[in-house]
């Protein structure tokens, strides 16, 4: 079978039911929105559910809600990181969520550091990077350590890439970095995986966040929205993209999703339908 006959899960289980499951295999999503708005947390929901998905029996049962045989958990998890420590990661969810997401997050979880390469040609002294030496290190730049680390983690993986806007804001070449991203859409189809790209908004520019929209498979948007009628604020994720999952979005004429971060990851609370 294609790799798209297949679906990975989200494992926002609310949102999996309306999209037959999961997204197709082999996708390449990115992840955007306001800072803070959910981006990040529903790549981790993702990582630590998958984790509990492949302990198998009722664990993967109450993960993976939607029964179909071309459902399938991706055997690894890689987290990238261009600017970020991993404690800095773990720290974050350590604090956020309760302790069984945050073992099921760190569970078989690959991480690659990449700030040395990043900071590598900045004014930040060495020693302030920190972190483990990352095995790509000494093998060349930040953009040559990204590929060979996708080459060697992305088959049956579920990757994430944080950050894109970091990416981008280094001294790689804008245009080099959507030529990864072009052959990363296409080498991603042969991985049967999952890869996140987050992307922080309006950072990059219009004009590059729109290029890049174009080449990845699925566009999901973070936002907060501040009600006149209530003091507290809340997050909405929209779908703008999505090869094979849009369509079935449009059928149910669900215009957003009002989502919530719990103590076991993000969840969707609420679906608002036009008309």
């Amino acid at each position: 079978m294609m790799s798209w006959e297949y679906r990975i899960p989200t494992c926002v289980a609310a949102f999996d039911s309306i999209i037959m499951g999961g997204v197709p295999a082999g996708s390449v999503v990115l992840l955007t929105g306001d800072v803070g708005a959910g981006q990040r947390e529903f790549a981790y929901t993702s990582i630590a559910r998958h984790a509990l998905a492949r302990l198998g029996g009722n664990k993967r049962d109450w993960v993976i809600t939607y029964k179909s045989d071309k459902i399938i958990v991706p055997k690894h998890t890689c987290y990238i990181t261009v600017s970020r420590s991993r404690d800095d990661i773990l720290r974050e969810v350590y604090t956020s969520f309760d302790d069984e997401f945050y073992r099921a997050f760190v569970r078989e979880l690959k991480f690659i550091d990449l700030s040395q390469q990043y900071f590598r040609d900045s004014i930040v002294p060495s020693q302030w990077t920190g972190g483990e030496i990352n095995p790509f290190q000494k093998r060349g730049d930040l953009n040559e350590s990204l590929v060979e680390t996708l080459e060697t983690h992305g088959e049956n993986s579920l990757v994430v890439i944080d950050s894109l806007t970091d990416l981008l804001s280094s001294s790689i070449d804008k245009k080099q970095v959507l030529y990864l991203l072009k052959g990363l859409q296409r080498m991603s189809k042969k991985w049967r995986g999952l890869i996140y790209l987050i992307l922080t908004k309006g950072v990059v520019g219009e004009d590059v966040e729109r290029a890049i929209a174009d080449v990845v498979d699925g566009v999901l948007v973070f936002e907060w929205y501040k009600s006149s009628k209530y003091s507290m604020r809340s997050r909405y994720m929209y779908v703008t993209k999505f090869v094979g999952v849009l369509p079935h979005i449009k059928r149910e004429k669900i215009s957003r999703f009002n989502i919530e971060i719990g103590s076991m990851g993000l969840v969707v609370a609420d679906t608002e339908r036009i008309g």
